[in-house]
């Protein structure tokens, strides 16, 4: 569960997110309007649902957790949280704003751009490293290290 949420998952998430805008952008009929608008908020689903599920596996490693692996779990937590609010207020931007990809195309690549360039330059790195150190604690507490 913890690779669902590394930075390639993520990329895939905004690859599949950019072919719905390019689709509303090359043919902004009603209908792929109404297609972007369902797939934005079946994407802002599954992300609320893994991570609630993920959420709950971490809560049942709590319970056994030492005190390093416990303080690095709550962390985790704390940047998932934090990369989850970051995503779903991008979704609720683009959703709210989806005149712009017509009329101000350039301006709202570069804000995708922007964000995308964010999110996988610090929270993606921070993620990354959270996760290799709860890896070796893990591996440490049950004494394979």
């Amino acid at each position: 569960m913890m690779d669902s949420y590394s930075a390639s998952a993520r990329k895939v998430l905004f690859k599949s997110f950019q072919e719905g805008i390019l689709d509303l952008i090359q043919n902004p009929s009603d209908e792929n309007t109404l297609n972007y608008i369902k797939s934005t908020f079946a994407l802002q689903s599954d992300i609320s649902d893994h991570f609630l599920a993920f959420k709950n596996e971490i809560g049942g490693l709590r319970l056994e957790a030492g005190e390093d692996l416990l303080l690095l779990l709550d962390s985790y937590i704390v940047l998932l949280e934090q990369a989850q609010e970051k995503t779903i207020e991008f979704l609720n931007w683009m959703n709210s704003n989806a005149d712009q990809f017509l009329t101000q195309p350039n301006e709202t690549n570069t804000y995708i751009q922007k964000f995308m360039e964010e999110e996988f330059s610090e929270s993606g790195k921070e993620l990354i490293d959270i996760q290799e150190k709860m890896f070796k604690e893990m591996r440490r507490e049950l004494g394979i290290v």
